[in-house]
C-alpha cells in the first residue's frame, strides 16, 4: 500500500503546483493596465460625396483655317511668318512677285486718266455746242453728235475704271494677309517657290483657341453636367 500511494501523492502535488502557476499568470495579466481609446460622438447628417471621372482625349484647334492665294504661277518673294508665330488680323504673311501686276495696274491707271480727259473734252464741246445751237450756228444733228460724244466719253470712263479696279484687285492678290488673329500652325511653302491658285500654303489656328475633346463612355457621360469643374 505504501508503494502505490507514493506516486499518486506525487502526481497530485505536481497538478496543484501547475494550477497555482496558471492562476498566478492570469492574475498578473489581469493586473496589467488596459489601453483606453478616445471616442467622439457626431450627429448623423446627409452630405454629398465628391466623385470624379478620369477621361482622356486629344487637344485640337477650335477652328483651323487653310490659307492660300488666288493667283497661279507666281513666285513667293517674301515669307514673313513661321510655325508657332502669333499674328494679328490683316497682318502680311506672304508676298508674291508682283512686278507684272504693277505694270498692269499702271497701264490701267493711264487708260483711266485718258478716258477721263476724253470725257471732260466731250462735256466742254457739248457745252459750247449748246451755246452755238441757240444762235443757230450749228445744226441739231451736230448737237446730237456732241451729246453722243459726251455719253461715249462717260461710258469709256466707266469701262476703264472697272478695268483699273480689276487690275488693283489682282495686285492685292499678290499679298496674303491674315483673315483673323491667331497662331500659325502649319507652313507648306518656301521662299522662291512657284505656287498654284487655291493650294494650301499656311494654316492658322483662329484666335489661338484650342479645344480638349474628351472621350467618355455612355455611363460616364450621364455623370457629367454643365458647371462641373474640369482639371487638365
Amino acid at each position: 500500500m505504501r508503494r502505490i500511494a507514493r506516486p499518486l501523492f506525487l502526481g497530485l502535488a505536481i497538478g496543484v503546483a501547475l494550477l497555482a502557476t496558471a492562476c498566478s499568470k492570469k492574475e498578473e495579466e489581469a493586473a496589467k493596465p488596459v489601453a483606453a481609446f478616445a471616442v467622439s460622438v457626431a450627429r448623423v447628417q446627409a452630405r454629398d460625396i465628391p466623385r470624379s471621372v478620369l477621361v482622356s482625349g486629344p487637344v485640337s484647334a477650335w477652328e483651323e483655317m487653310q490659307l492660300g492665294v488666288e493667283l497661279n504661277g507666281l513666285r513667293v518673294t517674301e515669307l514673313l511668318v513661321d510655325v508657332g508665330q502669333a499674328v494679328r488680323k490683316g497682318e502680311l504673311l506672304l508676298q508674291l512677285d508682283h512686278r507684272s501686276l504693277d505694270a498692269d495696274l499702271a497701264q490701267a491707271d493711264a487708260s483711266l486718266r485718258e478716258a477721263e480727259a476724253g470725257a471732260a473734252l466731250a462735256r466742254s464741246q457739248l457745252a459750247r455746242g449748246e451755246l452755238l445751237a441757240k444762235d443757230k450756228f450749228i445744226s441739231a444733228t451736230q448737237l446730237d453728235e456732241l451729246r453722243a460724244g459726251r455719253v461715249q466719253g462717260e461710258a469709256r470712263v466707266g469701262t476703264t475704271r472697272a478695268m483699273r479696279d480689276t487690275a488693283a484687285l489682282r495686285r492685292s492678290y499678290a499679298e496674303l494677309r491674315a483673315p483673323d488673329a491667331g497662331v500659325i500652325s502649319k507652313r507648306l511653302v518656301q521662299p522662291g517657290q512657284v505656287v498654284a491658285a487655291g493650294s494650301e500654303l499656311l494654316r492658322l489656328i483662329r484666335q489661338g483657341r484650342l479645344e480638349w475633346r474628351a472621350e467618355l463612355a455612355e455611363a460616364e457621360l450621364a455623370r457629367v453636367k454643365p458647371g462641373d469643374r474640369i482639371e487638365l
